[in-house]
């Protein structure tokens, strides 16, 4: 098996174009993609999203702690 090695961008769609392959028209082939980078999100998605607590100082129910029991 012969491997050959080319570079391209995916276009909309997800669309693949490869092409100038030297490889006999009809000839079966076999494709494997690597993505080379994949752009990173946001590292702290929620970082400065709004937050509230209800109640953050009321007591807790002590048959919620199964330590208690």
């Amino acid at each position: 098996m012969q491997a050959h090695r080319i570079e391209t961008i995916i276009q909309p769609g997800g669309t693949l174009m490869v092409q100038g392959l030297p490889v006999p028209e009809g000839a079966q082939v076999e494709v494997i993609v690597l993505v080379k980078h994949v752009p990173a999100g946001p590292r702290y998605p929620l970082r400065g999203t709004p937050y509230r607590f209800d109640e953050p100082f009321a007591p807790v129910d002590p048959d919620a702690w199964e330590a208690g029991k």
